[in-house]
């Protein structure tokens, strides 16, 4: 039986495409997208519906959060507040972090990591050691300690992304910020969790990876020619998010083959979507239940036929760590 994996991209508020897109496949299917995935990893956004997955939440229920949440996480959305937060983030964040902290804290409560139902692989950076930070539910003997760790302070630090919130303060004193910055596309973070610290031969291995859309890119004359740091701040984020992003797919794709490699990522027009733009919440929306309908049938082939294994963990939460707080 194949070891399957979800991966979902980070993008800030375009989290609702896959949301919507997993919420479409569940209506369709009457199954539980948890119930049929050995390992769920994702970034930013894309953690939080890991998280969110992982610990019970319907696709459904993920998706009316984005919905009723976004204009709190992300309360600037007229032309002219969006154009004065896009300028003061040359100096500053452009959002605070506390209505983000407290709906994280509403939705996923005292929940730790350790409660999810499915192994779990969550990225994060640590802005002052330089070094990656995974979060990662206790599937090998190795972790011993992520597993205790409340949901909404994994999600926080996953999806504290520089420029529009500022970095996240754990207990212990490390700063995270948003994983995007070296796996935005965690297929291959994945990946890797299951080749080395599950010894899953890569032949058994099929993946379902979904993006948040993905719109063309292409680099200006100027900038190729004659660009200096000021030319290229504009659209470097953008450029190294993509080429990640890229590089995940081909790789996986390649280890694993195209027949046990799924890439759902729509092309939309250039910049139209942002990853703080809640007025592009409808259309997600639509992007993700019509990539649902046709994309449904190859899913449940591919991925939906048989329930996984339950997930049981090697290190389990007690007591008094359930009772925290």
């Amino acid at each position: 039986m194949n070891f399957r994996i979800l991966s979902i991209d980070g993008g800030g508020i375009k989290g609702i495409f896959p949301a919507s897109f997993l919420a479409q496949i569940e209506d369709k299917t009457g199954k539980r997208i948890v119930d049929h995935f050995d390992l769920i990893a994702g970034t930013s956004t894309g953690g939080i519906i890991a998280l969110g997955l992982g610990l019970g939440f319907r696709a459904a229920d993920i998706l009316k959060f984005y919905r009723e949440q976004g204009r709190i996480i992300f309360p600037r959305q007229t032309r002219i507040s969006r154009v004065w937060g896009q300028l003061t983030q040359y100096f500053t964040v452009a959002y605070s972090s506390e209505p983000l902290e407290r709906v994280l804290q509403n939705i996923f409560e005292h929940r730790r990591l350790g409660e999810s139902i499915c192994r779990l692989v969550v990225p994060a950076f640590d802005a002052v050691r330089g070094d990656v930070h995974i979060y990662k539910t206790s599937h090998n003997e190795r972790l011993t300690t992520d597993f205790r760790t409340e949901a909404w302070q994994v999600a926080l630090a996953t999806a504290s992304a520089p420029t529009y919130f500022p970095c996240f303060k754990t207990p212990n004193g490390s700063s995270l910020i948003d994983g995007g910055v070296w796996a935005n596309n965690p297929a291959m973070v994945a990946l890797t969790d299951a080749l080395a610290l599950l010894q899953i031969p890569s032949d058994q291995i099929s993946m379902l990876s979904i993006g948040t859309t993905e719109s063309p890119l292409s680099i200006g004359r100027l900038k190729r020619t004659r660009g200096g740091k000021l030319l290229w701040a504009s659209t470097a984020v953008d450029l190294l998010m993509h080429g990640q992003s890229l590089a995940a797919t081909k790789q996986a794709s390649l280890i694993l083959g195209r027949d046990r490699f799924l890439r759902v990522n729509p092309i939309v027009g250039p910049g139209i979507y942002g990853p703080d733009d809640v007025n592009a919440a409808e259309e997600l929306i639509g992007y993700g239940e019509s990539e649902a309908r046709s994309l449904s049938s190859h899913i449940v082939e591919k991925f939906l036929q048989t329930p996984v294994q339950p997930f049981v963990p090697v290190h389990h939460l007690n007591c008094s760590d359930q009772k925290e707080n």
